[in-house]
């Protein structure tokens, strides 16, 4: 059998480019195939990570073989009969985020389906790794590192993908929780108490242990990347890498949108790295790996991110009650409810999510927050008021872990409603095929079973306007000084007017707008049902058009304690945050 082992260097990191070395031993094959992935696990959008290869070249101990390149990220090597072979070729690393490779003069980081190829129909093999840092960085990854030999290890070219690596000059901390060593290695500044930020993350891993009976690894690695501007996270099964902008930890708020991260990556520990649908491991890095569950993977994620902050005493209710406020927000003055599916948009991640446009508002939904809303929010409040509080999400939740992740095996997902059905004893369909599979809104009044209320309002207030707020129904941006409509909502008054996204405005009835104007504000000097003459540059070309505004739907909502929730919602939604019925909102600093 085959064996190979990887080399990757940093000499000059000012130009950006790691240095691969692969070299092949006790190979039988008369050519050999290198491949490299297109697309990382976690992230659903074919990258071609292969664009950034370049100095490619193959050697049988010093001298050159032929290669051919046959595809966008394959390469044929003519072996001549030669069982071992070294590959030399270096990756342009210059795109800054937890997907991609990154190199400059402070640090390095990778996820190994950035850098490292693999032998076609050889993914099983396991490889060594050296990992030559630039002078004294360190280095950070959940790789196992063998001392006698001084090399890291991987099972397989799985295993190496789902171990990204930082190397350079970022701080290392190290806390136990059950046993196992977490290393917390953060790269950047940042306006935060270190001390404090180490404790609420072991809070974050004791909470999430404790729930599934202990922790499914030997070790694990918090990678956190501060950077101003900058804002995501990737999970894999022994590690998760973010990325924030360390100015925004100086504010409570955004220290909780900082730990809601951590907490959503962590959870991915057990759901998606271990409790995923079959389509998700093992992968198929060529090609796209489709699954309609991404409602249950990131769905599930974003709602069990918020509780287990709540539940491991690190925000408030009100603190929790705020970040659902932005979900729903964000929910529902979506159009593009009405068009697609939680189970759609889970499909389509890969033509849709990361890749947005004008017309993305009208026509898609997120996953993460249409799933947040109704997989699981909506689910897990019917459930129990359904069954008294005797079962919840966490009881289905427990029951995949159970039958499928702790045993690390896919669960067939034409089968979870199936599941899901069997876990607490219910038939689910109803509720799958309209909220899951269907595009219907949880109903507001099902918030009151965890004795919880809506109140929907418009964002812009004015007193006495008993006409309503006036609405147009576009999207603007500044862009070059210039005041651009980014989007117009499906069968708005702006659609009707025949107005376009990449329009610029630049008057309202002949009286000229700026970009620095609050344009709902202007708005406020019109009545619903108002006419109104926009004039606009279309490809430099004047046009005058004209739109009839209409009253503004509610774009606010509002979540609230009930005053008097009964007793049956009480125990419901101390059950479901794992504190005590406030007795009122705080409305917390």
């Amino acid at each position: 059998m085959a064996k190979i082992h990887y080399e990757i260097s940093m000499s000059n990191p000012h130009n950006h480019l790691f240095e691969v070395k692969i070299f092949v031993t006790d190979f039988v094959d008369e050519k050999a195939v290198l491949k490299m992935a297109v697309w990382t696990p976690g992230s659903y959008l074919v990258r071609e990570y292969s664009r950034h290869v370049q100095d490619f070249r193959v050697e049988d101990a010093g001298s050159p073989l032929d290669f051919q390149k046959t595809k966008k990220n394959t390469w044929e090597i003519e072996t001549r009969g030669k069982s071992s072979f070294t590959v030399f070729y270096n990756v342009y690393a210059f795109e800054f985020s937890v997907r991609t490779a990154y190199l400059d003069g402070e640090h390095g980081f990778f996820n190994g389906s950035n850098v490292f190829m693999y032998l076609d129909n050889k993914l099983d093999l396991s490889a060594t790794i050296k990992i030559i840092p630039y002078k004294k960085w360190h280095i950070s990854t959940p790789l196992k590192f063998n001392e006698e030999i001084g090399l890291y290890y991987a099972k397989d070219f799985d295993e190496i993908v789902d171990s990204p690596v930082e190397c350079g000059t970022h701080t290392k901390d190290f806390f136990d929780v059950l046993e196992k060593t977490h290393e917390v290695a953060i790269f950047g500044q940042g306006n935060y108490n270190k001390k404090q930020l180490l404790l609420d993350l072991q809070k974050i891993v004791e909470t999430q242990g404790e729930f599934f009976g202990g922790l499914p690894y030997d070790n694990y690695v918090f990678i956190i990347h501060l950077v101003e501007g900058q804002f995501g996270g990737l999970e894999h099964k022994n590690c998760n890498v973010s990325v924030y902008s360390g100015s925004k930890l100086r504010k409570r708020e955004d220290y909780i949108g900082f730990l809601g991260l951590e907490s959503h990556e962590y959870f991915h520990t057990w759901n998606v790295k271990r409790l995923r649908p079959q389509p998700l491991g093992p992968f198929d890095y060529e090609n796209e790996n489709y699954t309609r569950c991404l409602w249950l993977c990131e769905g599930w994620t974003s709602y069990y991110q918020d509780i287990w902050l709540v539940r491991a005493g690190l925000i408030t209710l009100d603190q929790y009650l705020k970040m659902l406020e932005k979900t729903l927000d964000s929910v529902l003055t979506t159009p593009g409810r009405f068009k697609q599916s939680a189970a759609q948009s889970s499909f389509d991640a890969w033509i849709k999510l990361y890749r947005r446009d004008e017309n993305t508002v009208n026509s898609t939904i997120s996953y993460y927050s249409r799933g947040k809303i109704n997989a699981a929010i909506g689910l897990d409040f019917w459930l129990r008021n359904e069954t008294n509080n005797q079962k919840s999400l966490d009881d289905i939740l427990l029951y995949l872990w159970k039958n499928y992740g702790k045993k690390d095996i896919g669960f067939p997902e034409d089968k979870i409603l199936e599941i899901m059905s069997e876990a607490v004893g219910i038939d689910l369909s109803d509720f799958f095929y309209r909220f899951i599979e269907g595009m219907e809104d949880i109903p507001n009044e099902w918030f009151k079973f965890a004795g919880l209320q809506i109140k929907a309002e418009n964002k812009t207030k004015e007193k006495n306007r008993k006409e309503g707020i006036p609405f147009i129904g576009w999207i603007l941006q500044t862009k070059e000084n210039k005041l651009i409509v980014k989007s117009v909502l499906s069968g708005s008054p702006a659609e009707e007017a025949g107005i376009y996204a990449r329009d610029e405005i630049v008057a309202i009835n002949d009286l000229r707008v700026s970009p620095n104007d609050d344009m709902d504000e202007y708005l406020l000097n019109f009545n619903p049902k108002q006419k109104v003459k926009i004039t606009l540059f279309r490809f430099n070309k004047l046009y005058q058009v004209k739109a009839t505004l209409r009253r503004a739907p509610f774009d606010k909502f509002t979540v609230e304690p009930l005053e008097k929730p009964g007793e049956k919602a009480k125990n419901i939604l101390e059950a479901i945050i794992g504190q005590s019925f406030p007795e009122k909102r705080q409305n917390d600093k």
